[in-house]
C-alpha cells in the first residue's frame, strides 16, 4: 500500500507543531495529503442545535479555522504540498477516530507530550488512547522532536501470535518507500518460554523480511530492555504492534506502546489491529 493521506490533529501546542513538521517529511516520500484536524472546545452554555446559538456556533468554528491555518502557516516553512484543514467540535478521541474512518486515513501523526501527571496516568492522553485504540496506524512525535529522514526502524514483537500478513505488507511497504533498514527485536521473558514455542513465528519473520529477531534478554522490565539496546542500538523511529488488553490491564499496567511513549525520544508508530487497504 502506498500512504496517500496523512491526518494530524492540531491543538497548537509544540508537540502538535512537531506532529506537523514530521508529517510534512513524512510525505516527502509519498506525495499524498495532509488532513489537518483541530477539536475546538464548545462552552457548555452553547449548543449549535438552538437558533440562539447557532451564529455564535459558526463565528467559533471560522475562528478556529483561521486560527489553524495560521498554525500551519507558522510552522510549514515553505513547503508546499496538497492539504486540507478541518475544524470541528466534540469529543477529541471519538472526533479524530470518526474523521480518520470518513476520510481513508492511512496514518495519524500526533503530537506527543509524554505527561507524567496523575490525571494523565489515570485517564491517558488522547496520543495514548490512539496508539491503542486508532483505526488505522499512528506514529506518536516527542515534543522536542526535529524531523531527519528516517534511514533506520526497530519493529517489536512479542511472539504470541504471528504478524498478521496486512502488518507484514504495510511494514514491506514502508520499508520500500521510505528505503529504511529494518531490525525485529524481541524481549525474552523466561515464564514466557515455558509456555509455548516461538520457532514458528521467528521462522515467519525470517520468510516475510529475510532476517532473523534479535532477542534482548529481559531486564529489571520489559521497557528497560528495550531502552538498554536502543542506547546502544539507535533507530530513528520505533514500530510496535500492540496486542490485546483488557480494561483492566491498561488502567492499572498500561501498555507496552504507551510505557515506550512516555522516555522514546523517536518517533514511535503503532501498528493498531485494524491496518487499512
Amino acid at each position: 500500500m502506498s500512504v496517500k493521506n496523512i491526518l494530524v490533529p492540531i491543538d497548537f501546542s509544540k508537540a502538535s507543531a512537531s506532529a506537523l513538521q514530521f508529517a510534512i517529511g513524512l510525505n516527502g516520500y509519498f506525495g499524498g495529503k495532509i488532513h489537518f484536524l483541530h477539536i475546538f472546545e464548545l462552552p457548555l452554555a452553547s449548543s449549535p442545535e438552538t437558533i440562539t446559538n447557532l451564529t455564535y456556533f459558526e463565528r467559533l468554528q471560522s475562528t478556529s479555522q483561521k486560527e489553524t491555518v495560521q498554525f500551519i502557516e507558522k510552522f510549514k516553512g515553505n513547503m508546499e504540498f496538497e492539504h486540507i484543514v478541518t475544524t470541528v467540535t466534540g469529543g477529541h478521541f471519538q472526533a479524530i477516530a470518526k474523521y480518520a474512518q470518513e476520510n481513508k486515513i492511512d496514518v495519524i501523526i500526533s503530537g506527543n507530550k509524554q505527561n507524567s501527571s496523575v490525571v494523565n496516568w489515570f485517564t491517558g492522553s488522547i496520543t495514548k488512547h490512539l496508539l491503542a485504540e486508532a483505526p488505522c496506524p499512528v506514529i506518536a512525535v516527542p515534543e522536542h522532536y526535529v524531523w531527519k529522514p528516517l534511514k533506520t526502524m526497530a519493529v517489536f514483537v512479542d511472539l504470541s501470535e504471528k504478524i498478521s500478513s496486512d502488518k507484514c505488507n504495510f511494514i514491506q511497504s514502508l520499508q520500500k518507500d521510505i528505503h529504511a533498514t529494518l531490525t525485529f527485536l524481541h524481549v525474552e521473558n523466561k515464564i514466557e518460554a515455558e509456555l509455548g514455542d516461538d520457532t514458528e513465528k521467528l521462522q515467519q519473520i525470517q520468510d516475510v523480511f529475510k532476517q532473523s529477531a534479535v532477542m534482548l534478554p529481559f531486564n529489571e522490565s520489559f521497557e528497560h530492555s528495550i531502552h538498554t539496546y536502543l542506547n546502544e542500538n539507535p533507530a530513528d523511529m520505533l514500530v510496535t504492534i500492540p496486542h490485546h488488553h483488557t480494561w483492566l490491564d491498561k488502567l492499572f499496567l498500561g501498555t507496552e506502546t504507551g510505557s515506550i511513549a512516555k522516555w522514546s525520544n523517536v518517533p514511535i508508530m503503532s501498528l493498531v489491529r485494524n491496518i487499512p487497504k
